[in-house]
């Protein structure tokens, strides 16, 4: 029963975050940015060929892409996107914001290749010990 409740947390955490995502961003701007993910999942993509194809270091791959890449890619689809639907139709908004959400990952994949990913580096280290609570893991 342990492994469930743990399990949730973690899920609704997840959502919890997305949530506020959604919210801060829709209170702040007024768009229903539903492309976040799209460009979580491109930020990824690009911490992955940075470190994991590239052979960069873990912490200077993540740095990179944080202090670097994210806010860039963040200000430039800001003055692309963003700042001419300010005035746009709530339907409008909503479907650039889907394309957005397709487009990414496409480019994604068109940057850095599209082979399946298995095993992914974190930030975390693996050399740790691995505690299992209540059989929970």
């Amino acid at each position: 029963m342990l492994q469930y409740i743990v399990a949730g947390l973690i899920v609704g955490g997840v959502y919890a975050i997305a949530a506020a995502s959604l919210t801060v961003t829709y209170a702040s701007t007024g768009i229903l940015n539903l492309g976040f993910g799209g460009l979580a999942f491109f930020l990824a993509r690009l911490f992955y060929f940075l470190n994991s194809q590239q052979g960069v270091n873990t912490w200077l791959a993540a740095a990179i892409v944080v202090v670097g890449i994210a806010p860039i890619l963040g200000w430039l689809l800001w003055w692309l996107l963003f700042r001419h639907l300010e005035s746009s139709t709530r339907s409008t908004q909503i479907v650039v914001m889907v394309g957005l959400a397709v487009a990414l990952p496409a480019a994604a994949s068109l940057l850095f290749g599209n082979q399946s990913v298995y095993s992914a580096p974190g930030l975390a280290g693996t050399s740790g010990r691995v505690v299992h609570p209540d059989d929970v893991h």
